[in-house]
C-alpha cells in the first residue's frame, strides 16, 4: 500500500472512529486495510495500598503463574459405521415337538400325514431363521399344530400364491433368494419342514416390505429412524387366515411415490442392456455439428421408448391430414429424432428435445448440451439405476407408511424442498444444505415454528472447531463482529474479558449472533426440535442458488424464499409474514396444524408428475445402503447353505 494511501486510509478510520467509536465496521475496515487483526488488551487497574504498608514496588509483587492453554480438541462430526448383521439362528423343529407332545402317543404312528406325526419325523431338522421370526412361528404352531399350507401331501393353492409372491420379491425391489423355499418331498419330514419354512420365509418378507431389511441407524451417526418393528405373532395369524396377498400388500409404504418407484423399477428392468456411450466432454450448441451428437438423440429416444411403452407419456388426440388419430407425446418426439437419428448437426426443431430430457433430468432447461447434461442422460447405466431405485424402496421403508398428505419434504441429493398440502404441490424452491464434511442427516419431524428476526445460536462445533483457534489470538473478535456471548447463568461476557485458551474444548460459554442482515439464519427460521439442531431458515448469501450443486452449509437447510415457505406452514399471507420481520423484534409463531417434515435422502425419486429422476449422491450414502443389503443376503444365504 503506497504511503498517500496509507494516510487516507487513516484519515478515514480515525473520523469513523470519532463518529461511532465502537463500531465493528471500522475495526473490519482496519483489518482489511492493514492485514492484521486489532489486538484487544486487557487495562488492569493498580491494587490500592493498604494502610501501614509501602506500596509493593516490582521487585516485591508477586510473580503470575503462567498457565500453558489447554490443547483444542475437535469436534468430530458423525461417522459411518461397518454394517454388522446378526447372524440368523435357528427355527428347532425339536422344540415344537416337544410343545406338541409329539414323541408320545403310539396314536400318532399310523397317521402318517398328520401335522404332530410330520413334526415329530423333522425333529432332528433345523430351519434357518431370525430368532424372533423363529419364536413367533413355534408358538403359532404350537397353539394351532395342523398345517396351513400343505394339503393331500403337496403345497395347496394357498401356498402357491404364497410361493408366487417370495419367487418375485423383485418386484418390491428386494431379493428372492432371501425367500427361498425347498422343494417338497413327499415323506413326513419334508412335508414339515416346507410347512415351517414358508411360514418363516413369508415373516422374513412381511418383515422386510414393513420395516426393511437394513437398520438405518447402524449405517451411519447420519441416519436417525424410529425402527418400525412389525408384529410378528398379528402377521402370522394375519398370513395364515386370511387373505395374505392382500396382508402383504397392506404392509407397503401408502405413498403413491411407492407406487411410481416400483413402476420405473418394472420399465428398468424391460429395457434392453445395451448402453450408448458418449464422450464426458462433448459440448454443443443449437446450430453446431459433433460426431458424438447423434448418440445423444439415440439416447432420449430409447428413454421415450421406454416411458411410452410403459404408458407414462399422456396420451394426446390430434388430426393429421383432416383424419382424427390418437397420438402421444412420445410418438411426436420419437418421430421428429427418427429424422435426425444420424445427424451430427444440432438443428433448431431438436431444441424442444432436448430442453424437454434437460428438465425431465432435473436439469436447467438451457438447450445446450454441456458434461452436465451428458451425465444425467447417458451417466447412469441400466444396473446403477436400477441399485438407486431399489435404494430409494428400501429408504422409503424406514419411514411412516403414510408420509402425508400434507407434508414438507427435502430430498438433499435433489437440492429441493416441497410443501405438499392435501395431496398437491403447492410449492417448491431450492434448498442449500451441508458440505460434506458438514452432511445433513436423514431423518423425519414434526415442524414447530417459525421465528422472526432470530438469533443464530452458534453450534459448539463451530466454536470450538473454526471460532476457537482465532479467539485464543484475538479474544474481541466476536465483540467486534456482532456476537454474544452468555455464560451458564444467562450474563453477556465481553468476548475480550475471557481467556478462551483456559477450557480447552469445553467452552464453558454460548455464543449467538444478534438479529440482522448479516445474521447467518437471515430473515426468519423454521423449528422442528431434533437432536441434530438442524432447521430450515433464510440466509444472506443468496448467490449460493444459482448453482446446480448447492451442499455449502453447516448442516442446516437454507430456503431460497423462506417468505413463501412460512406464509405456507402458518396459514397466512406472505404480506403477513413480511410485515412481522419488517418490526425487528424477534418473535415467534406456532405453527397450528401437524405438519411432518421429511429431510430425506434419496438419489432416486418421483416428480408430481411421477417422473422418477435421478440425483448425484453427494454424500455416498447410497454405497453404505448397498453393502448393507449385500451383507444381509449374504448371511442369510451362507446359514442357509450351511
Amino acid at each position: 500500500m503506497s504511503r498517500s494511501l496509507r494516510f487516507k486510509a487513516l484519515i478515514l478510520l480515525t473520523a469513523t472512529a470519532i463518529l461511532t467509536p465502537h463500531n465493528a465496521q471500522a475495526e473490519y475496515l482496519f483489518d482489511r486495510l492493514f492485514g492484521r487483526n486489532k489486538q484487544q488488551t486487557q487495562q488492569v487497574a493498580p491494587a490500592p495500598a493498604q494502610r501501614g504498608r509501602a506500596p509493593a514496588t516490582q521487585s516485591t509483587m508477586p510473580i503470575k503463574r503462567q498457565v500453558a492453554p489447554k490443547p483444542i480438541r475437535k469436534i468430530a462430526a458423525p461417522s459411518y459405521y461397518t454394517y454388522r448383521v446378526a447372524t440368523p439362528g435357528s427355527l428347532d423343529i425339536a422344540a415344537l415337538a416337544e410343545k406338541l407332545d409329539a414323541y408320545q402317543g403310539p396314536e400318532l404312528a399310523p397317521a402318517k400325514h398328520g401335522f404332530r406325526w410330520a413334526i415329530f419325523a423333522a425333529s432332528a431338522e433345523k430351519i434357518s431363521s431370525e430368532k424372533p421370526i423363529a419364536e413367533a412361528v413355534v408358538a403359532h404352531y404350537a397353539a394351532k399344530p395342523e398345517f396351513v399350507w400343505i394339503e393331500n401331501g403337496t403345497f395347496g393353492e394357498k401356498a402357491k400364491i404364497a410361493l408366487d409372491i417370495l419367487e418375485h420379491a423383485d418386484r418390491e425391489g428386494l431379493s428372492p433368494a432371501d425367500y427361498t423355499v425347498p422343494a417338497l418331498g413327499t415323506d413326513a419330514a419334508s412335508l414339515a419342514v416346507g410347512e415351517l419354512t414358508l411360514s418363516a420365509r413369508l415373516l422374513r418378507f412381511a418383515q422386510d416390505v414393513n420395516s426393511g431389511r437394513v437398520d438405518p441407524n447402524k449405517l451411519s451417526g447420519y441416519h436417525d429412524f424410529a425402527r418400525k418393528d412389525l408384529d410378528l405373532s398379528a402377521a402370522m395369524n394375519a398370513l395364515t387366515s386370511g387373505d395374505l396377498a392382500a396382508y402383504l400388500e397392506s404392509l407397503q409404504p401408502k405413498d403413491k411415490v411407492y407406487v411410481q418407484l416400483r413402476r420405473e423399477l418394472e420399465m428398468l428392468r424391460a429395457m434392453p442392456d445395451d448402453r450408448i456411450e458418449v464422450s464426458a466432454n462433448l459440448l454443443i450448441r443449437p446450430g453446431a455439428a459433433d460426431a458424438e451428437f447423434s448418440k445423444i438423440l439415440a439416447v432420449i429416444a430409447e428413454e421415450l421408448r421406454a416411458q411410452r411403452d410403459n404408458s407414462l407419456i399422456t396420451a394426446a388426440t390430434q388430426s393429421v391430414d383432416g383424419a382424427p388419430v390418437t397420438v402421444t407425446e412420445a410418438d411426436k418426439m420419437l418421430a421428429l429424432l427418427e429424422q435426425h437419428k444420424d445427424s451430427e448437426i444440432y438443428s433448431a426443431e431438436l431444441v424442444p428435445i432436448i430442453k424437454a430430457a434437460q428438465e425431465r433430468a432435473g436439469l436447467k432447461p438451457d438447450g445446450i448440451i454441456g458434461p452436465r447434461t451428458v451425465q444425467r442422460l447417458v451417466g447412469l447405466s441400466k444396473s446403477d439405476r436400477i441399485a438407486r431405485v431399489e435404494v430409494a424402496m428400501e429408504q422409503l421403508r424406514w419411514h411412516p407408511q403414510e408420509l402425508g398428505e400434507t407434508r414438507v419434504f427435502i430430498n438433499q441429493p435433489a437440492f429441493i424442498v416441497n410443501y405438499i398440502e392435501n395431496g398437491e404441490l403447492k410449492l417448491t424452491m431450492k434448498t442449500v444444505i451441508g458440505t460434506k464434511a458438514n452432511q445433513t442427516s436423514f431423518f423425519y419431524d414434526q415442524i414447530d415454528n417459525v421465528v422472526f428476526n432470530p438469533y443464530w445460536g452458534v453450534p459448539t462445533s463451530i466454536i470450538v472447531n473454526e471460532m476457537l483457534p482465532r479467539l485464543r489470538s484475538d479474544p474481541g473478535y466476536l465483540d467486534r463482529a456482532g456476537y454474544e456471548v452468555v455464560d451458564s447463568k444467562g450474563r453477556k461476557i465481553p468476548s475480550s474479558s475471557i481467556n478462551w485458551a483456559a477450557h480447552g474444548s469445553r467452552i464453558p460459554y454460548s455464543v449467538r449472533q444478534v438479529p440482522s442482515e448479516r445474521n447467518a439464519l437471515g430473515e426468519l427460521k423454521i423449528l422442528f426440535p431434533n437432536k441434530h439442531a438442524i432447521y430450515m431458515h433464510d440466509t444472506p448469501a443468496r448467490a449460493l442458488f444459482a448453482r446446480e450443486d448447492r451442499a455449502y452449509s453447516h448442516g442446516c437447510v437454507r430456503l431460497e424464499n423462506p417468505r413463501a415457505m412460512a406464509a405456507a406452514l402458518l396459514d397466512i399471507s406472505v404480506e403477513e409474514v413480511g410485515a412481522r420481520i419488517k418490526g425487528g423484534k424477534t418473535s415467534g409463531a406456532k405453527v397450528k396444524r401437524d405438519i411432518p417434515v421429511y429431510i430425506a435422502y434419496f438419489t432416486a425419486w418421483p416428480d408430481a408428475s411421477g417422473k422418477v429422476h435421478y440425483y448425484n449422491d453427494i454424500y455416498e450414502r447410497d454405497e453404505y445402503v448397498l453393502k448393507a443389503l449385500d451383507k444381509v443376503s449374504a448371511s442369510r444365504s451362507k446359514v442357509e447353505e450351511s
